[in-house]
């Protein structure tokens, strides 16, 4: 047997890990079958993913038994401490960007760990008006909640928008509602020091993109893996304060809108919405007295956009903003002059078209993905002919795209609304 299989062999059966349901969150944590569980968890991961630290999932494999070990004795003497994170820039629609701490391999497991311990008690506060960072629950049933109060006479929208929820979460404000709810006290100080990682690759971004970085000592770290369920957690006395009052709130992380009968309704919402987030959250709500910012109380019939769809003359589509963002993709996974190869964007092509057509296919988007459909193909036409596997003067039709593996958007739709119930 190598080494390796003899350390995972010893972690398997370690009588600790066996005594670990009567002891803290803490001893359980650090319990080396603990650790090996939180890892195959994050292993299922892109295994050359990695954190500042520059060691990957598939280094991290390499050793696994010493690796686990050795997290096993860090926690166990109180010396374990999290590495600053891997600062990354993800795009977003309209070519904003978000700040992306990444943790190191081995805080993953740790803060996964974690996770798997406390998930249950944080199940409490996911109230029936969250969509979001919740086990079966996702945007789609956010939209048809929306639909359906529309339908039941719901005709005046609150729609808010809070000020860089994440950078602005007041952390001393949730240790102490995490103390006091979850009742871990040993926990704490590891959740301390991951909601404060540092950036460790700071210098490396040009100064307008270092300042999208927040403070350590502001917020929770967007990409961190409890930020999700702390975020939910953090939003919890609001769900619970607007919907003790009867509102009708629909809120997937830090988007929400309020559905209402009425606009003085909407107008004692909003009022609700600034006592609980301001004064009790501390965090800032966009006032519906600027012009300029999103929060604002419409007509539904009027439209208005939540989570990338458009709702307009009883209709429901994507923003369009995330149209023009897939375009883009689709654009650049097909221009001929970008370096990798032919199979690879071809690969990559397919997935971005699947899961957005998975997405959007069960509104009313039968036009919309017809004329996609017609832009996929003259790209891929483009894009085939420089490379010469297409000479044909026409551009290429969808039996084509079909032969090359490649879904076609339409068709998406049409087999999920024939699979509709009656």
């Amino acid at each position: 047997m190598s080494r390796k299989k003899r350390a995972v062999a010893r972690i398997r059966s370690s009588p600790r890990a066996a005594a670990a349901g009567m002891a803290s969150y803490y001893s359980q944590l650090c319990s080396p079958r603990h650790l090996f569980g939180a890892w195959r968890d994050i292993s299922k991961s892109n295994k050359f993913s990695k954190g500042f630290d520059e060691r990957s999932i598939k280094d991290f494999s390499d050793h696994l038994g010493e690796e686990i070990l050795h997290l096993n004795r860090e926690l166990r003497e109180k010396t374990f401490a999290f590495v600053p994170a891997r600062g990354v820039l993800a795009e977003k629609a309209g070519g904003k960007k978000r700040p992306i701490k990444v943790p190191a391999v081995r805080d993953r497991v740790v803060l996964t760990g974690i996770k798997q311990l406390i998930s249950k008690k944080f199940e409490a506060f996911d109230l029936d008006c969250s969509f979001g960072y919740i086990k079966n629950r996702n945007v789609g049933d956010a939209i048809d909640t929306v639909m359906q109060l529309a339908a039941s006479g719901r005709k005046y929208v609150l729609e808010a928008d809070i000020k860089s929820f994440f950078d602005t979460v007041d952390q001393t404000l949730l240790l102490d509602m995490f103390t006091k709810e979850i009742r871990s006290r040993s926990l704490r100080p590891l959740i301390e020091q991951a909601i404060r990682s540092e950036v460790g690759n700071l210098d490396s971004f040009v100064p307008v993109d270092r300042a999208m970085f927040p403070a350590p000592d502001s917020g929770i770290p967007q990409g961190g893996v409890l930020s999700p369920m702390l975020a939910n957690f953090y939003l919890y006395k609001f769900d619970l304060a607007m919907t003790s009052k009867g509102f009708n709130l629909v809120r997937y992380a830090d988007d929400f809108v309020v559905m209402c009968n009425t606009e003085r309704e909407a107008l004692d919402a909003y009022s609700l919405c600034l006592e609980v987030l301001e004064r009790g959250l501390k965090l800032q709500l966009h006032h519906l007295d600027d012009p300029s910012a999103k929060t604002k109380i419409t007509r539904f019939s009027e439209g208005f956009s939540f989570l990338g769809i458009q709702f307009k003359n009883g209709k429901v589509l994507p923003a369009e903003k995330v149209v023009i963002r897939f375009k883009e993709k689709v654009s650049f996974l097909t221009d001929p002059t970008r370096a990798g190869t032919i199979l690879g964007s071809l690969f990559k092509l397919s997935n971005v078209i699947k899961g957005w057509g998975n997405a959007f296919k069960r509104y009313d988007t039968e036009h919309l993905f017809q004329d996609l459909d017609l832009f996929i193909r003259e790209s891929l036409t483009t894009f085939l002919r420089y490379h010469g596997f297409y000479r044909g003067h026409e551009s290429l039709g969808k039996s084509h795209v079909k032969a090359l593996g490649m879904p076609v958007l339409s068709t998406l739709r049409s087999k999920a609304i024939s699979n509709q119930p009656n």
